[in-house]
């Protein structure tokens, strides 16, 4: 059954601050593999000491969220609240600098401050699961069909669907256990666009999708179904 989803848009304006630091947290490492824990949930990380600062945006919340950064000899805890980031160095066998940064999105709320709305229509198939199967591309390249999960944040895509992927595959880093996938993709949902995106890999989506995305794409705006 066909149906359409309407969202209408609102133009916000956010200015976001951070505080220069000088002396940035340092921690140590003896293998270039690391791991980023957000609560419950674990990614892997690659030190790459080339890129100043590499960096990793975690699932936008609206509320604070406890991070912790784990070398295979060290660790770094961190709270960051939405629209503040963390930077801090690891330094990867006693010579290599890794300028890292842990980054919070912001949350948009504010409504009232909104200019002219804008409108658009997505349509979208309920499959004989209750999935809301979208259509979305992705880097300008690829054409998937996601399921839009309201209990969900970020993009996820499932890893059959990332290796017959042409445009997610390049600016990546590859390691043993998978696809390391870097903020620099893009999508789009209709005449969305959304830029700066992570894809995290999952082993299995809804039911005829290749994968799925939250509520967090649609931030600062208003949804129908």
């Amino acid at each position: 059954m066909n149906k359409i989803l309407l969202f209408f848009t609102c133009a916000v304006t956010i200015i976001q601050t951070s505080t220069a630091q000088k002396n940035l947290p340092v921690i140590r490492a003896t293998d270039d593999h690391a791991f980023i824990w957000e609560g419950d949930e674990k990614s892997r990380w690659w030190l790459d000491p080339s890129v100043r600062p590499d960096v990793h945006v975690i699932t936008k919340s609206p509320d604070a969220k406890r991070v912790v950064f784990r070398t295979d000899i060290d660790s770094l805890v961190m709270r960051l609240r939405p629209g503040e980031q963390a930077d801090f160095v690891v330094l990867l066998n006693g010579r290599d600098s890794c300028y890292t940064r842990i980054k919070s999105e912001p949350v948009i709320r504010r409504f009232a401050r909104q200019a002219k709305p804008t409108h658009d229509t997505i349509p979208f198939v309920l499959t004989e699961y209750n999935n809301l199967k979208i259509k979305a591309v992705l880097n300008g390249v690829d054409t998937l069909d996601l399921k839009f999960d309201s209990g969900a944040t970020g993009l996820l895509i499932t890893r059959e669907s990332i290796y017959n992927s042409y445009s997610l595959l390049k600016p990546n880093k590859y390691n043993n256990d998978g696809w390391t996938l870097q903020p620099y993709n893009t999508l789009q949902l209709g005449r969305l666009t959304i830029d700066s995106l992570s894809v995290h890999q999952v082993e299995l989506s809804g039911h005829g999708t290749d994968g799925r995305f939250g509520w967090d794409l649609f931030d600062g705006r208003i949804v129908e179904i």
